[in-house]
Formats: structure tokens, sequence, C-alpha cells
């Protein structure tokens, strides 16, 4: 029997939204690499049409230095010789300069359709050097993918020995200042970027401590030489600065990591000898100082006296004595430590022969040396496991758009971090089944046969009642054997299996909870005794143990491999995060697009995201604050204003650059256990959580909801809720805060709450949710290029409509569109909320269509009809771009469209029992719910029958591979012929759920 495969392709025009938010200033286009020679030196290029950074390698000294960065042609960041430094131990550094630069090469990276991080589809160029020092190799590169606004640099460090460090700094840029600040964006302990007018940057890790020193030679603003405060201290850069004799004080071990100074110049009017007195004036704890040094002006330590001393209600030790040769300009420099207190006095500081402050200017664009301190506690060990064997570490440089900071920032965390934004719209079952029963005996806590009603129950009432499905269910803490680690209880006498198959029937996986450090007490001393009595060489949950880590993750991957696991809360981090990371990373080696809740012990930084897909938004679980009637009303709506006012305080306030669609909210409570008892259950209370939960646009949607309180009218708002939430996962990946405060006891009564909300907005749709928390109207004025954080330049008028047609009218908002600069007044009423957005209900292909063009082609190219059109084909390879878009081909690297089953090409055909012809593919993820896609086939390549294709909902989540079985087959027909269809939908196509 003859078969032939054939494909065909039709190309219709569209709109949809990006699944990923993109960067909202000009196109990057394609990343480009040169290298230009000139004697000893190359230079290499790496850059694309909006940022160009240049590395120098100069092979006469050995070394590979940068050499600065420019955006569209203007300077941001100047040259510097260091590109890392790894802080020994032993107080020694290893800087790259100094060691050996075995091998310096640039590559192209095509990329991994198949991949789930966004950035890894995407082809890149980059430089990679390797660099050797006795034992240890550093393999190091700097990264650029097409259409990437930002620039990374990437570390691999491993040790033939046992290598113990106290810090790697593994960021370096002297960023220019160009007529603005340079600061650290946040207040978090770690992980917060660092911006200038022009750029960000940062490590790539919540643990990362970004830092801002001053140009060389300058004092800081709050530099005195006769006073300090507690913002005139700052980080320890270097660790060969530390004096030998302050390493060990008082039987303290000093490094950079528990060490501070502060420093800058002075005048001395004669030679003679200088007595430093530190005196205590205010603050919770004292000053512990350790030294003073005086300088030269090369920076050299001309006298200096070291030694551990204290000013507070009682001082001791607290004169230092120094030298002075002759009169003349010097540096003086303070050293604190940090171990034994934080730093919260001010004071002032006498000096007996009275020098004199020296102004230093200033050139207003000097630049500023920023820098990433990865703290290291656990040494590198060869013989470790593989995740535990490398230090992994990255950094980032990147564009801000004028006036677009944050969705700057926030389009490359969604291209970087570990799973772009999507949706986990789940059941907990800590209300229900474990509040107050998860510690004891297993008979009285959660078991198999109280969870199997629960998860019929969704099924009759919420899959089969609306057609909506959950994406998993989650059982919390109790269904574990405390005498093992995470073992299952008799309660559950087939693991979770009989769930597992139950949960399928209606599409959703499982989740579990999990302590990383053991969980809460009682349970988490049984749980390590047990532990214990089987690891006495490992006998505490620390995860920098390979042996911990090891029976940690291997538990994980059981329960991945054999209960279809798709999510994780792992709670109480405890101080060991860097622990968590690397569970993470090993994990997503069993399944890269597995969903980590991580929850107690996070904090409020972007960079969590690139391990973890969402952290816990601080506080308690359930609490009330603010105004509300003493009814179950009032308690919900205390309850609201708690949650949002916790977000605010932590997040907004204190990390403006940490995206909103990651939070933890702490989901909907709908429950007669514990503390949310005392909230109406009725459904008008009820629907209006379920609708602000959903509006809040984050990814996870925790639904803590007993089945015995649900009726038919909360099953269908829920319905409603979750099916407006999916459409609208395109946009509300760029969600923000608008609006006050949630909650102020400073103001007066009637103005502690206020309104307040979350907005989202790309150029094809918008949401926008209000919530009045206050026991008084309050009036609310703004436009919305303010709240929804419209580009500069984009004038189009946004129509809204209410989502819910049973809220409040606000026919300022919804009469007519509205331009982005109208002041827009709203008057809302108590405790009133409401939802607004824009209609459009499916996201427009074009839009995806466009960023696809931009990251392969960028720049001129992508106006460009004869590269960019659908029915291009700029590689030559026979395949047109829509077909490449649609099957997740390289536009500008020739591909093979069609063969045999095992053949490495885009279509695939072979021949099952009965002679069914077949043909396999593999959707491009972004191209799904753009590209219709429709198998065809033929007795005589000239009457075709269609054959719809459904794609599986992880399609679209991510690269899953799509069979589609030929109906006509029969051995009485000699010959039939397959091809596949693709066109772009059209906006008319798709309704509203």
């Amino acid at each position: 029997m003859k078969t032939l495969l054939s494909l065909f392709l039709t190309a219709a025009l569209s709109c949809q939204l990006p699944a990923v938010p993109v960067y909202p200033g000009a196109a990057p286009g394609r990343a480009a690499m040169t290298e230009t020679a000139s004697g000893n030196q190359t230079v290499y290029r790496v850059s694309n049409a909006l940022l160009s950074a240049t590395y120098v390698h100069d092979r006469g000294k050995g070394t590979l230095a940068f050499g600065g960065l420019s955006v569209q042609g203007k300077d941001v960041a100047a040259s510097e010789n260091t590109l890392f430094i790894i802080n020994l131990k032993d107080g020694s550094a290893l800087r790259s300069e100094n060691m050996t630069l075995q091998s310096v090469s640039s590559g192209y990276d095509p990329g991994d359709r198949k991949a789930v991080k966004a950035a890894d589809r995407i082809p890149s160029r980059y430089l990679e050097a390797v660099f050797v020092e006795g034992a240890v190799t550093v393999r190091w590169r700097a990264v650029l993918h097409n259409g990437s606004h930002y620039l990374r640099t990437e570390m691999k460090i491993s040790s033939s020995e046992a290598l113990e460090a106290n810090n790697v700094i593994a960021m370096r840029y002297p960023i220019l200042p160009n007529g603005g600040a340079v600061v650290v964006r946040g207040t978090a302990k770690s992980g917060n970027p660092v911006t200038s007018p022009d750029v960000f940057c940062g490590l790539e890790t919540p643990t990362g401590v970004n830092f801002v020193t001053l140009p060389s030679g300058s004092s800081g603003g709050d530099w005195n030489p006769f006073s300090w405060s507690p913002t005139s201290w700052t980080d320890v850069t270097d660790s060969t600065l530390i004096p030998e004799d302050m390493k060990t004080v008082n039987g303290m071990k000093l490094n950079m990591d528990n060490l501070t100074t502060c420093e800058g110049a002075v005048s001395y009017a004669a030679a003679g000898t200088d007595t430093v007195t530190f005196r205590y004036a205010s603050g919770t704890h004292r000053l512990n100082m350790v030294g003073v040094q005086l300088l030269d002006e090369h920076g050299s330590v001309i006298s200096q006296d070291i030694h551990a001393g204290y000013t507070g209600g009682a001082a001791s030790q607290n004169s230092y004595t120094l030298q002075i040769p002759a009169a003349g300009t010097y540096r003086l420099r303070y050293w604190v430590e940090t171990q034994t207190e934080t730093i919260t006095s001010s004071g002032t500081i006498e000096h007996s022969l009275s020098p004199t402050l020296v102004v230093e200017e200033d050139a207003p664009n000097d630049p500023w040396l920023v820098q990433g301190r990865w703290p290291r506690s656990a040494a590198l060990q060869p013989d470790a496991s593989e995740t535990l064997r490398v230090w992994e570490v990255s950094s980032v440089i990147g564009v801000l758009a004028p006036g677009q900071e944050r969705r700057s920032v926030l389009a490359y965390t969604e291209r970087q971090r570990a799973v772009p934004y999507r949706s986990m719209v789940h059941y907990n079952s800590w209300y229900e089944l474990n509040i107050n029963r998860n510690g004891g005996a297993w008979q009285n806590r959660m078991q198999e046969s109280q969870c199997l009603p629960v998860v019929e129950a969704w099924k009759k009432n919420l899959f089969d009642a609306h057609q909506v499905g959950l994406d998993a269910f989650v059982w919390d803490d109790g269904w574990d054997d405390f005498d093992s680690l995470w073992n299952f209880h008799p309660g559950f006498p087939d693991g979770f299996s009989k769930l597992n198959t139950e949960c399928l029937k209606q599409g959703a996986g499982q989740g579990a909870w999990l302590g990383p450090t053991g969980g809460y007490a009682p349970a988490q001393g049984s749980r390590l005794n047990a532990w214990k009595a089987q690891h006495p060489e490992a006998p505490a949950f620390n995860l920098s143990n390979s042996v911990y880590f090891e029976g940690f993750t291997d538990r994980c991957k059981f329960m991945v491999r054999n209960y279809d696991m798709r999510y994780f809360k792992f709670d109480g981090i405890g101080s060991d995060a860097e622990g968590i990371i690397n569970v993470i990373r090993e994990l997503r080696t069993e399944r890269e697009d597995l969903y980590f809740n991580c929850t107690v012990g996070t904090w409020a930084s972007p960079f969590w995201y690139m391990y973890a897909d969402s952290t816990w938004r601080d506080g308690n679980d359930y609490q009330e604050r603010g105004d509300g009637d003493n009814d179950g009303y009032g308690h919900r709506n205390k309850w609201l204003t708690y949650r949002d006012d916790q977000i605010h305080s932590t997040f907004v306030t204190k990390s403006p650059l940490c995206t909103l669609n990651s939070l933890m909210f702490h989901g909907v409570i709908h429950s007669s256990h514990g503390g949310p008892n005392a909230m109406s259950k009725d459904v008008e209370s009820v629907k209006w959580e379920m609708r602000l939960s959903v509006a809040c646009g984050s990814c996870l949607q925790e639904l803590y909801l007993d089945k015995d309180l649900m009726t038919a009218e909360h099953w269908a708002e829920l319905a409603r809720c979750i099916k407006w939430f999916r459409s609208n996962r395109d946009v509300l990946a760029d969600v923000h805060w608008v609006g006050g405060d949630p909650w102020d006891d400073t103001q007066a009564e009637n103005d502690r709450g206020g309104i307040y909300g979350w907005a989202a907005w790309n150029r094809d749709k918008a949401t926008l949710a209000l919530r009045n928390s206050s026991k008084a109207p309050h009036t609310y004025t703004f436009t919305l290029r303010q709240a929804l954080d419209i580009p500069p330049g984009n004038g189009e008028a946004v129509a809204f409509r209410a989502v819910y047609d049973d809220q409040p009218e606000h026919r300022e908002l919804t009469e007519k569109p509205l331009s982005p600069d109208t002041p827009v007044t709203v008057t809302m009423q108590p405790y009133e909320a409401i939802v607004f957005d824009t209609g459009a209900d499916t996201v427009s292909p074009r839009t995806a269509w466009d960023a696809w063009i931009a990251a392969n082609l960028g720049g001129e190219d992508a106006n460009n009809e004869a590269l960019a059109a659908e029915t291009a084909d700029p590689d030559g390879d026979g395949i047109v771009n829509l077909m490449e878009f649609a099957l997740g081909g390289d536009m500008l690297k020739p591909n093979r469209l069609n063969g045999r089953e095992g053949d490495t090409a885009l279509i695939t055909h072979g021949m099952e029992e009965g002679h069914v012809l077949t043909m396999t593919f593999t959707p491009n993820p972004d191209a799904v719910g753009v590209v219709r896609y429709t198998a065809q086939f033929s007795n005589d390549l000239t009457t075709w029958e269609d054959v719809p294709v459904e794609l599986p909902e992880e399609a679209a989540k991510t690269p899953t591979p799509v069979t589609v079985k030929d109906p006509g087959a029969s051995a009485a027909i000699p010959r039939r012929f397959a091809r596949l269809n693709v066109e772009m939908m059209e906006n008319e196509e798709k309704t509203k759920d």
C-alpha cells in the first residue's frame, strides 16, 4: 500500500494577545555577535537593535573584561576589568582577571522549541569563557536572546576539591546615573533589583544581595567623620580590604557578610596622634566597632587600630588611636560588625586632633559600581549529588522603557521565569479536612475516605454541571506518617492512587503540602527523630546536606511518577532558601512544568520566580483588619481588608518591581472550620470574594471551599469566575496595584480605608477591579494612563464594560470609550466592589504572531514583507513562516518538514494496524489558540476530508505531540494522502464562555 504525506497551507489574518507581557519600548530585534581583532585584543560585541555590549579579550594579558553597555547609542554602563570575584573563607579571593583564562569563544544557540521556559525557546548569541585557578573552574557566559531587552551573564563554578567561600560577587556593572539615581529598589533582606534612569540589574536569585558603591574616591551623602546614623554604613565589596587582624575578633569570625564600613575624606592640619571615640546617642541597638583605618591618596593603609568595642547604654573599648604622619588630606575608614546586632543607632564621633571634613565634588556622571553578592554557607563538594556539585548563579542588566519601569521588568521576568505565568486553579483541603486535625493519631486526621467524596462533589457540581475543571486537588498538612519521611499514614492505604484516578476523570491533577524542614511541631519532631534513627550522618533536616537533599527530592519524585503530581506546596522554608531553590531545580528535571508554591519563609523579590511559580504574601492565613459591621458580612469585609493590606504593605510599597501575578493571596475561604467560620455563608457575601480573587490576577487561585456549604448558586458563581479568569489570563499577567492603602490606622476614622484594586493592560485588552474598604463613601479620581499603566504615546481609547450584571452601575466608566488622559472620578459606597474589562474575551493572534516575528527578525527586517510575511520563506527550506510558527520551527534555520516515525522532522507519519495512516506533529505553545490546525485526508489529492484537530489543554503550556489518525483508511483503498492545514483564527470565531 503506497502512502504519501503532503502538507497544504492557507493563511488568514486576525488578532490575539501574547501569552507573555512584551517589552513596552522599541523592538529589540534579533541578536548579533561580531568579533574585531586588533593586535593582542579581540573585541566581542553582542547586540541587537536596542542595546550593545562589548567584551575585550586581551591575549597578551590573558584577561577578559567588560567593555561597556549602550542603549540606542547612549552609554549607560562603563567598562570594568573584573567580571566576578569568589571570596574564599580563608580571606583570599579569586578574581577573574587573576585566574587563568583557558578559552574564549562565541556561539549561537538555536533554542529549544519544546522548552517550558519562554527564553529557552528563543535563539540566542553568547560569549563563553573558561577560567581556571587550581582546583576551581568557572564557566562564564554572556547571553543575548532574540527579542530581548536585557543581557544576562551565567556562571557555573565547580571544583575538584572541597571549596569553602563566603560569597561570590557575580555581577559588577559601573552604571552611569545619567542625571538620575542609581538605587536599590526594595527593602527585602535580599533579591532587590537595582535601577538607574536607563537600566535595571541584579542577581537572578532571591538570596542575592545587590548593592551600589559610590564612584571611586567619592564620599556618601551620609558620610560625616563626626557622626553616624543607620544609613551611614555600606556593604564590604572586596574581602581583600578586610585587615587580617579583623578576621577574628574576640572569637568572632568576621567576613564580608557580617562587616560594614563607612569612609570619606578628611584633612589634618598637623602630624600627631588622633584618638577617635564613638559616643552613642540613640537607637534600639548599640554600635559594635572593630576598627578604624587611615588611608593615603592611593588607598594604602598607613595607620590602623583593630579591636572590638561598643557604645550604647554602656560603652567599652570605644576609642581608637591613629598616627597621622603629616599635615594633609587622608581617608578615614570606620569598621563595624553586624553579627552581634544590626545597626539601628546614631551617635557622635570625637577626634582629639580635630580634622576637618573634605567635601568631594563628584563628576555628575561618574559611574556607580553596582554589584551582586551571592552568599555561600555550605562548601562546594565535588562528590555531592549533581545539583549540589556545581554552583550556578546568573545576573541580568536590562533596559527600562521610558515611563515603563514596572512593565519592562515584568517583560523580562516572564521570559526568564521557570515557567511563564499560567493558571493554577485548585481546591485546597486545609479548612475542610485539615485545620485542627493535622496532628495526633492518624485515625483523627484526613483520610482517603474523606477526600474521595470531595473529589466526587466537585466533579458533579462544577465539572459536570458547568463544564469547568480544576487544575489540581491539593491535599494539605495531615496526610503523611509522622514517623517517616513523607510516607503515607494508614488512612491512605494506596497513597494517592485512587484519588488520582478520580481527579483525572475531571481533567485535574494532584498536589500536596510538604514541609522541607519537617513541617511544624509536634509532627516535625516525630519526623526528625525517625529520620535521625535511619540517618545518623545527617541529623537535621538541612537541604545543604546531600543525604537529606536526596531523601527529600527522591520522595517528591516518587509522588510525581506515581500520582500525576502537578503541584507542590513547600511550607516552612526557614532560613534555607538556597536549599529549596536546589530542590526545585532538581524536581524540574523530573517534570519541567511542575507548579511550586513556596510559602512561609519567602519574601518580596522578583527573582523568586526564576525558580518557584508563586510565593506567600506574608502574615497570617486568616485575620481581620479594618471596618465592618459585627456580622458575617463584616467579618468577610475585614478579612479581605487584612489580606489586601498585607499585600500592599509587603509587596506594593516595599518591592515595587516584584510582580503581583504570582502571589499566594490565600484564596477564597468558605468554610465552617477555624476562624473563617465567622464569615457569612450566603451567596452575596461569598461571590464577591470569588470575583475579587480572580480579579487580583494571581496565577495561584486557591479554593478553600467546604462542599457541604456550597449551594447551586455558589457553584454557578464559582464557575463563572473561573471562566472569566481563564479567558483573561493573557492580560492578567500584567496585573498591578491601583489606588491607595486598604487600611491606614494613622488617618481619621472615616479615612482609614479607601479605594484600591488591581488593573491589567495590553494593547488589546484591559481589566480594572476596585474596592472600597471603608465604612464611608470614598471618591477616586484617576486617568486610565495612570491606572492601567498605559505607555507614553499610546492614545487609544479604552471601552470598559461591567463584568457582572448585578454589580453597581458606574456609567462614568462604561458610557463611552475613555481617552487614556481624561480624568475619571469614581464614587464608591461602603465596602462596594466592581470589576470591569474591555470585553475582548480572547486574545488576538496578530500580537502573538508579531511577537514571534520580532523575536526572530527584529529591527527593520520585521517590517520587510519579503522576510516577515506569513507566506515568506527567509531560510529557503520550503516551509513558510506561518507553518514554522504553528509547528515550532525556526524561520531562519532550515528545517525538515516531512518524515517517518523516528525522523527529526516537524511532521512525521506512520502506519498502524489496519492500514491506518497517522500524522504526528507538535504545536508551538505560543500558537495554540492563535492558529487552527486541521488534518485532511484524501484518496486522489482532489477531494479532501477535514478532520478537526483537538489539542490537549497542556499543549498551550508545553510542547505536546499530537497524533491524528485517518478515519477513512481501509485495506480496500490502495492509496491515501494526508496533509495539515494551518490558518490564523478569526476573532469572530471566538465567543465568550
